[in-house]
């Protein structure tokens, strides 16, 4: 079941503040991400906006598969 109209179109650029999955789909397209990807580490600002969603580690799995999401297309199983 989608949970907000951002999640209801995840391609799109609607985030719903105060909805996880919205916050994960913009932490995926922020510029965060891409400094930490770029840098090959996690960057301090990075962790930082990881941990106010939960474990680091298993936040960046979620933000790590929606990105791949957005940029191939591909679901995750």
């Amino acid at each position: 079941m989608i949970g907000c109209q951002g999640c209801a179109n995840p391609a799109g650029a609607l985030y719903i503040n105060g909805c996880r999955s919205c916050a994960i789909r913009a932490l995926a397209g922020g510029p965060d991400f891409f400094n930490s990807m770029r840098a090959g580490t996690l960057t301090p600002e990075y962790v930082s906006a990881l941990r106010a969603l939960g474990d680091p580690a298993e936040v960046h799995a979620e933000v790590r598969d929606a990105a791949k999401q957005h940029t191939t297309g591909a679901i995750r199983a």
